[in-house]
């Protein structure tokens, strides 16, 4: 099977996460779980990716739904804490080498799903702690989102994946 793993490191003026790709045949598995040193700060946290292969695609065919959030600058000189979801489509091919790996395509453009301002006093509080998950064509994303009196609440959305046929 092919596994998407990911973890995110943050320290002073650091936010990233990292991900990668584990394959597993036969007993065993294989990916690099080295952490890059010289990664930028990509202001991602906490990300969830689900991935599906659907009835009538070829068999290399996944599509992978990632819901990322993050902290961004705004442009009154803020800080945003926002998380958006896309969807990629990446073709194997049939080769159990995997020598026919096509790169990933987006399908269709990122939807944000929620954003609020943040700050350092607050612990960048913001939509976090994602989750997703694919049934057929349909998709699930939750995350947990503060609420102006401070408590957390939780937001689950479902969409319908449309793909090109």
């Amino acid at each position: 099977g092919l596994w998407a793993a990911g973890w995110t490191k943050g320290g002073t003026n650091l936010l990233t996460t990292e991900s990668t790709l584990a394959f597993c045949a036969a007993g065993s598995c294989d990916a690099d779980p080295t952490c890059d040193k010289g990664e930028d700060a990509n202001l991602e946290r906490d990300l969830a990716v689900a991935s599906v292969h659907l009835q009538g695609d070829s068999i290399g065919v996944v599509y992978y739904v990632d819901v990322i959030p993050t902290l961004l600058p705004t442009a009154s000189g803020g800080i945003a804490a926002s998380v958006s979801a896309f969807l990629a489509r990446i073709d194997f091919g049939a080769s159990a080498n995997l020598s026919g790996v096509q790169p990933a395509q987006a399908v269709g453009a990122p939807i944000v799903l929620s954003t609020q301002d943040t700050s350092a006093a607050s612990g960048f509080r913001g939509p976090d702690h994602a989750a997703a998950a694919i049934i057929g064509d349909v998709v699930a994303i939750a995350w947990i989102e503060p609420t102006v009196d401070g408590s957390d609440q939780i937001r689950v959305q479902r969409y319908a994946m449309c793909v090109p046929k």
